[in-house]
């Protein structure tokens, strides 16, 4: 069986500086390994990811800035193969 990967929501409202991110990762029963990315880098300094709840993981930065626009996605593994869903978040400073 293949494991599944489903980012809540799929259309992300513009965020302004300052705004939280909140992401949600569904996956199904048979997905062992899960990995956030943006832009298709691993690495994510600013955000928090909480420990994975059955079968939903979620990233979340407090405060974003611009330079957290970009394309998040949610990666499941399994033995078998892997998938990935992914969100496109832009965030705009706020006017002066």
């Amino acid at each position: 069986e293949k494991p599944a990967s489903q980012i809540l929501p799929q259309d992300y409202p513009t965020l302004m500086s300052g705004d939280p991110l909140k992401l949600t990762c569904k996956v199904n029963r048979v997905t062992l390994n899960i990995k956030w990315k943006k832009n298709g880098a691993s690495d994510i300094p600013r955000a928090q990811i909480s420990p994975r709840t059955g079968e939903e993981i979620t990233l979340y930065i407090e405060n974003v800035v611009q330079d957290d626009s970009g394309v998040f996605s949610c990666e499941a593994y399994n033995m078998a193969c892997a998938v990935s869903s992914t969100v496109k978040i832009t965030v705009r400073g706020k006017p002066y």
